[in-house]
């Protein structure tokens, strides 16, 4: 597929680059204990670590794909956003979690993945095929 790169496209790149940097910090500070970060969740560091490990590298896979405009790339990422809200809401143990800007950029990631999903499907017209 040689599609010229969407504005949408470079944003989720973008947005995908600091969840993998943010992921790999956030990491490395419950490794170290970094903070009282380790206090401020309900869920062993242990466990957030090896999550977190696993979401910095699927983020990270996630970044040429969407780059290349591979849906497996969009599919994933939106996947992932998806997780991290949801992780944020585990983590902190409450529906009334405080609003970081870890959870900011996830939620941008699921909007701008189902905008692009229906830009799309409105840019293939009622046949489903693109023009």
């Amino acid at each position: 597929m040689n599609e010229k790169r969407s504005l949408l496209a470079v944003a989720l790149a973008a947005l995908a680059c600091e969840k993998t940097v943010q992921h790999v910090f956030v990491t490395l500070a419950f490794l170290l204990g970094y903070g009282g970060i380790r206090e401020s969740v309900v869920v062993d560091y242990r466990v957030l670590v090896v999550v977190g490990s696993v979401l910095a590298v699927l983020f990270a896979a996630s970044v040429p794909l969407v780059w290349r405009g591979r849906e497996r790339g969009f599919a994933l990422l939106f996947a992932l956003g998806v997780f991290d809200v949801a992780s944020e809401f585990v983590a902190q143990g409450t529906f009334a979690i405080h609003v970081v800007v870890s959870s900011l950029v996830a939620w941008a990631i699921v909007l701008l993945s189902l905008a692009r999903w229906w830009l799309r499907r409105r840019l293939a017209g009622p046949s489903g095929h693109r023009a």
